[in-house]
């Protein structure tokens, strides 16, 4: 059955005294679900296995196994068989590719199978007398958090729910965890020091009279570089896989969305959506004065594609609400701006695809993996710390009162290492496991709200055929231009959106994109002289840059809440944040005014997400 949350708890290897123990894990987590009128789902004896509770539509599907207010079994059906649930956003849920489910076989092969297909991120979880096993989409990229109790472990969608049965594991204070939440590290670390991510590739199981175990058996690996790349049918090969991942997502729709940006990854899915005779129409977010959107304009009006422009309508606080119940606070939160695409009208499950990944397959990484790395577990997590701590002063554990140093970073960085045969590879396996889940892939997870949301890249097959790639076919995007160049030369032309436009132009559309970029820089001059310090074209270029500028009046209401909710911090994690004076510790840590500003943006995001546990 589908759910949408779920809380469970797992006893260890020693067993528990049972649920007439008001403070044994079992008790708890079913006084909690009867208070919140949750089911609950405990098919062992009672208080000698673990209990279940479960959220949305589905739950009232779990009616077999409840127990009284005295910690007995009430009566009802026993149950033998088993459980399989499918944990994923409401926007699948609701949508109607989830009534498919009513036919699937009750086996775990089945039903991942189908959500890889229809549904992209998931939890799938198997509960049944003795045993309980969750595993995940190939990025974990709907989170699940583990809290470490005394007598077993708690395992929850909802770090908020976690917390809420048991307040105990929200101190002490993760250091390593709260300097990767303020610097912008990403990974299975929360700012709680028994509390983590779930990984990647991980199965989490519990058996009977063997407690819990977390095994990475699902982990990405390194692949054999391609013999045949740059022949026509290693292309074709790449594009088909494309196409029939987008195919079997959207089957039976009649009508999907297609986020087009001005990206190599979205345009490639619009033209093999186009070419199979798809219907979709597509949406970009943005200003039309925005290179990202003009380019996707192009594009759509090239290929004769549906096209409209979003315009944002709110500032950086607006997501904060939704970003901390979805990705419970601890997810990187630049990409949350992506919010802007809900509540736009359209129905309620739609198929919404989108290229996230892609450019990062196709650049293999490059863009951070560089010639020249020590390509050992060492070598690239020296590059991954100086990367983290780039623009940061030596000291900055001192500064910011933890005990944290560039090496306790490297050691907790080193062991979490695949090393492939090139640094590219290590790099990229890395990027997969550690930025995009609580990074880009984000996203999904908060569009999952009202949309049943793809991103085809975030697929093993595709990973792999885009890792076989060896260093060559990345740099410079040299895979994707031949695509375009041997598939699709009507768009082969237009440059990706971060990129200058050709000097030289051979078409007519080149010319046309040449001339509007001169415009633009006409323009950005004269206002540049006339506002000194003001204009900032890279702002009005790049709708990134929307997002992270803050303007003086949203500087002054982070200031607000941080004076406000700073006690808030000490007061749930345990961690005392240096005292604000004339000269902050943001203005003292970093070395650039963007990075200080980036500081203090998640100083101000830890205090929202404290006060938030504390309601």
């Amino acid at each position: 059955m589908l759910i949408n949350g779920f809380l469970a708890y797992l006893p260890n290897d020693r067993g528990m005294a049972g649920p007439r123990v008001e403070d044994s894990g079992f008790a708890r987590v079913r006084r909690w679900a009867e208070e919140e009128g949750r089911p609950v789902y405990a098919p062992g004896e009672a208080g000698n296995g673990f209990v279940l509770s479960v959220r949305g539509q589905g739950a009232n599907g779990l009616t077999h196994t409840f127990f009284d207010s005295d910690g007995g079994r009430s009566v009802g059906r026993e149950e033998t068989a088993g459980r399989i649930l499918l944990h994923v956003v409401p926007g699948a849920a609701a949508s109607p590719a989830a009534r498919e489910t009513e036919a699937l076989p009750p086996t775990v092969d089945a039903w991942e199978a189908w959500a890889e297909r229809r549904v992209d991120i998931f939890n799938l979880i198997e509960a049944g007398p003795g045993h309980f096993r969750v595993l995940s989409d190939v990025l974990s990229l709907l989170p699940y958090w583990v809290g470490e109790l005394a007598d077993g472990v708690v395992v929850s969608s909802s770090i908020k729910d976690l917390l809420s049965v048991f307040p105990e594991l929200a101190r002490p204070h993760d250091p390593i965890g709260i300097t990767h939440f303020l610097f912008g590290g990403k990974g299975t670390r929360t700012v709680h020091a028994r509390i983590r991510a779930s990984a990647p590739g991980t199965t989490l199981r519990w058996a009977e009279r063997e407690g819990v175990t977390a095994l990475r058996d699902r982990r990405l690996g390194p692949v054999p570089l391609d013999p045949d790349l740059g022949t026509g049918k290693a292309v074709q090969e790449a594009v088909d896989l494309l196409g029939d991942k987008i195919a079997s997502f959207v089957e039976g729709s009649d009508d999907c969305v297609l986020t087009l940006t001005g990206g190599f990854d979205s345009r490639l899915m619009a033209c093999v959506m186009k070419e199979r005779g798809i219907p979709f129409r597509t949406a970009t977010l943005g200003e039309r004065f925005h290179t990202e959107v003009r380019v996707a304009r192009r594009i759509a009006r090239i290929l004769d594609l549906p096209h409209e422009v979003l315009r944002p309508r709110g500032d950086l606080n607006d997501p904060i609400p939704l970003w901390l119940k979805v990705q419970g606070g601890q997810a990187g939160y630049g990409t949350a701006y992506t919010m802007e695409l809900l509540d736009r009208g359209y129905e309620a499950g739609i198929p919404m695809l989108h290229g996230l990944l892609g450019g990062n397959l196709a650049y293999g990484g490059a863009y951070f993996s560089l010639p020249g790395i020590d390509n050992t577990p060492e070598g690239a997590g020296h590059f991954l710390v100086d990367w983290t701590l780039k623009d940061l002063v030596p000291d900055f554990g001192r500064v910011v009162g933890l005990p944290v140093g560039a090496e306790d970073l490297l050691q907790d960085m080193v062991p979490d290492v695949l090393q492939a045969d090139s640094s590219l590879h290590t790099m990229l396996i890395w990027d997969l496991e550690h930025r995009q889940p609580r990074g880009v892939g984000a996203q999904l997870t908060y569009l999952g709200e009202e949309y049943r949301v793809g991103a085809p890249f975030y697929d093993r097959r595709q990973i792999a055929s885009w890792m076989s790639i060896p260093r060559m076919g990345h740099e410079d995007r040299r895979v994707l231009r031949w695509i375009f160049q041997e598939k699709y030369p009507e768009v082969a032309t237009i440059p990706h959106a971060e990129e200058d436009p050709y000097l030289l132009p051979n078409t007519m559309t080149a010319a046309r994109h040449v001339a509007a970029r001169l415009a633009f820089r006409v323009r950005d001059g004269v206002l540049r002289r006339l506002l000194p310090g003001r204009w900032d074209p890279a702002d009005r270029r790049y709708i990134w840059k929307v997002w992270h500028g803050q303007t003086p009046e949203q500087v002054k209401r982070q200031m607000e809440s941080i004076e406000e909710k700073s006690g808030l911090i000490e007061e749930v994690l345990g961690w005392t944040p240096p005292p604000l004076s004339s000269e902050p510790f943001w203005d003292r840590v970093a070395t650039t005014p963007m990075k200080a500003e980036k500081v203090r943006t998640s100083f101000y995001l830890l205090g929202e997400y404290c006060s938030w546990l504390s309601t």
